[in-house]
């Protein structure tokens, strides 16, 4: 800006006379005229300038707008921002941590034992109606029905009976037969029980059964004169709430119970058909039973295992993975067989036939994972033991997976991931946009959800439960603090404003 040509007037004239010169100094022609004396005016005072949109164009106010003052202001939000998501970042982490060892610390005490094997059957049912198998064809199921007891009259069978029905079967060949009827007393008393002895002692392909109880109880004596290795006890796991999840395959055995075998009828069934095949079993380095390259690993000793956190650990238990299929093989009746009526020789022929009771008045019905709580849906004894002998012939033949279950190292990593997963969805996604963050959890709740169904169609048994409480309370934690912090920052702000 130029100065003019002249005196300005000195600091002690008049204010008319140095506003009358200051105009003509302005409107000079070397003057910087009344409009740019207004603009640094207006700037001097900081007040709004009128007309804003002529000012904008002249290229002094557009500079004005990246003046070096400004940059330090913009690097500090920068490096603001930039602390703010580390702090979200570390604080996901931490909350991660902490929950997940909660929820273990939780699962340790047993607190989540009936919700993880209620989830288990879930998936189960899911599996059964989604991916179904055929039926096992190397089984056949001879049941004995209410119609049966009812046309017969007859509730328990009587030795007769059970002979006849043995009988009508053996010239079919089958390959082993499984009598799930306890036959410890004749029934009736001066009946044909000598006779009935003579054949189950004298047919090697016949199973008998016994159960571990105290003497007097039905089932408790085997019958008489039937070799050990001929025997299967009947006895069978189930949990807290009386469903059966395992199978006891075998136990030493206790000298005062008078039914002396160690193996299960189920065992039994299945390693008399595959000797057949040439495949016996063996103890492997673990002491685990191998039969061929298949090998049976049991539950571990003492709890924990996968869901369980509480059981009674007796013996050579199996997760029983219930075959995808109802029924799970042929299964004809008493009368069918009896009557000589719609069989065929090749259903029975080379075939593992399982004999036993589903007549509701027999008392030979278990809660499973697919009975879903409905008393109409339970298991007959005989079909939970078939169920057993399809599992292991299934293994060994057709390389259907065993139930198996993951270190409790390989459990805890995989429960803090999905930990880690639901803070990593608060930490991506910005605060206040609780549709997009609700969608990324559930998103998350998803994909864990498929990949448990996943695992089990393979074959294993993996958490569902404790990594669902991590996403839902890390989530949840992270986004409750993140709104209580927001709020705290701003009571600050005010506070601070009304002390000025």
């Amino acid at each position: 800006m130029k100065l003019p040509s002249g005196t300005l007037p000195s600091k002690g004239a008049d204010q008319a006379t140095q506003a009358t010169k200051l105009v003509e100094w302005a409107e000079h022609q070397d003057g910087p005229g009344l409009k740019k004396l207004e603009e640094c005016y207006y700037r001097a005072i900081e007040k709004p300038i009128e007309n804003s949109t002529e000012l904008t164009s002249t290229p002094e106010l557009d500079k004005s707008k990246n003046t070096p003052e400004d940059l330090p202001s913009n690097h500090s939000e920068e490096e603001a921002r930039h602390l703010t998501r580390r702090l979200k970042l570390t604080n996901a982490f931490i909350a991660s941590v902490i929950i997940t060892a909660l929820v273990l610390m939780a699962r340790s005490l047993g607190w989540m034992q009936t919700w993880e094997l209620q989830a288990f059957d879930s998936v189960l049912r899911l599996r059964l109606m989604l991916s179904s198998e055929e039926p096992d064809p190397r089984l056949l199921i001879v049941e004995v029905t209410d119609e049966d007891i009812q046309h017969l009259k007859e509730s328990p069978l009587t030795d007769q009976t059970v002979l006849q029905l043995l009988e009508k079967l053996q010239p079919y060949e089958p390959r082993v037969i499984g009598l799930d009827i306890y036959r410890d007393v004749a029934q009736p008393e001066g009946g044909k029980y000598p006779e009935l002895l003579k054949h189950l002692q004298g047919s090697e392909n016949v199973i008998a059964v016994c159960k571990f109880d105290n003497e007097g109880t039905e089932g408790s004596i085997p019958p008489s004169g039937v070799p050990g290795d001929r025997l299967g006890f009947t006895n069978y796991m189930s949990d807290e709430d009386g469903v059966a999840r395992r199978y006891l395959l075998s136990t030493d055995g206790n000298d005062a119970y008078p039914c002396q075998t160690s193996l299960a009828l189920g065992f039994q069934l299945a390693f008399s058909y595959l000797a057949i095949e040439g495949i016996k079993p063996t103890i492997n380095e673990n002491a685990y039973i191998q039969f061929d390259h298949t090998v049976l690993t049991p539950l571990p000793l003492e709890p924990p295992a996968a869901g369980y956190q509480r059981r009674i650990s007796i013996g050579y238990q199996m997760m029983l993975y219930y075959r995808a299929s109802d029924p799970i093989a042929r299964t004809v009746t008493l009368s069918q067989i009896l009557n000589g009526h719609q069989i065929r020789a090749e259903w029975i022929r080379d075939k593992v036939v399982m004999i036993g009771y589903s007549a509701r008045d027999r008392r030979d019905l278990h809660p499973t994972p697919y009975t879903d709580g409905q008393v109409s849906r339970q298991m007959p004894g005989v079909v939970f033991h078939a169920h057993m002998v399809s599992q292991i012939l299934s293994a060994v033949l057709d390389s259907r997976p065993l139930l198996q279950i993951w270190s409790q190292q390989a459990e805890t990593i995989w429960i803090w991931i999905w930990s880690l997963g639901a803070g990593g969805v608060v930490w991506i996604l910005p605060s206040k946009c609780y549709v997009k963050q609700l969608l990324g959890i559930g998103t998350i709740a998803g994909t864990l959800l498929v990949l448990c169904y996943v695992f089990l169609l393979v074959g294993f048994w993996v958490p569902l439960i404790p990594p669902l409480l991590v996403l839902v309370a890390t989530s949840g934690f992270l986004l409750i603090s993140a709104d209580v912090s927001e709020l705290i920052s701003r009571l600050s702000k005010s506070t601070l404003s009304i002390k000025k």
